[in-house]
Formats: structure tokens, C-alpha cells, sequence
């Protein structure tokens, strides 16, 4: 534990660059800790900001300017399968997409993301003692 800690503050101590690509836009294979901005219930928004996903895909749309990031989340509790099971809906019958417990974000719903899963570890691990 300590060890993270020390991890942590070594990420925050040193101002090397990285490539703008990473700094500007995740990319598909990254691990991300997302919230998500409009919805009003309380458990799942607590499982999104404690639970490290991936992007499994990116979408980008045209005419609206905008990308959607899929993102697959492990071990969802029963109870949330619900807002994670989309096969019903035109917009993955139409596009043919439906991959277990994924859902869908926008870029400004993503509050950290890393190549690395220990990144968001440690991201996690901050917040929760307030680093």
C-alpha cells in the first residue's frame, strides 16, 4: 500500500510529457474511471466512480461532431445488469454491436484514464484516502 502511495506522488512530483495523442483523447484498449453526468441513480454512479473499465471501442459520429467510447466494466453486480444490457435498444440493433456489461460515455464523463490499469489503481486508491 505504501509502496502505491509513493507511486502516486512520483506521478504528480515529475512534469514529463507525453505524447499529445494521450493527453488529448483516450484510445481503444485504455483503462478509464468514468461517472456519468445525468443519472439519478445513486448506486450505479457509486459503482462507475469505484470500478475501473475498458474502452472497447470508439465511435466517432459525423454530423454531430461528437465520439462515443464504449466502455466494459468487470464483475457487475446483479443488480445494475440492467443499465448495462442494451440488446433491446435500435441504436446497438442497428450498429450490431452488443458486448457484455458495456456502456456507453461521452469524453466528459471520463474522470482519469491510463494505458495501464495500475494507474487507475492508484488513481482509485487516492481519491478514496483523499491524496
Amino acid at each position: 500500500m505504501i509502496i502505491r502511495f509513493k507511486i502516486y506522488e512520483e506521478m504528480k512530483m515529475y512534469d514529463e510529457p507525453e505524447p499529445e495523442v494521450s493527453l488529448t483523447k483516450p484510445e481503444e484498449g485504455d483503462y478509464v474511471i468514468v461517472t456519468e453526468n445525468d443519472h439519478r441513480n445513486a448506486k450505479l454512479n457509486n459503482f462507475l466512480k469505484n470500478n475501473i473499465g475498458q474502452i472497447v471501442k470508439i465511435e466517432k459520429d459525423g454530423e454531430l461532431d461528437s465520439v462515443s467510447y464504449y466502455i466494459q466494466f468487470q464483475k457487475v453486480p446483479e443488480d445494475l445488469q440492467y443499465f448495462f444490457e442494451y440488446g433491446s435498444s435500435s441504436f446497438f440493433v442497428i450498429t450490431g454491436i452488443k458486448i457484455k456489461n458495456t456502456r456507453i460515455f461521452v469524453k466528459n464523463e471520463i474522470l482519469f484514464y491510463s494505458k495501464n490499469r495500475e494507474d487507475c489503481e492508484i488513481f482509485l486508491t487516492a481519491k478514496r484516502y483523499n491524496l
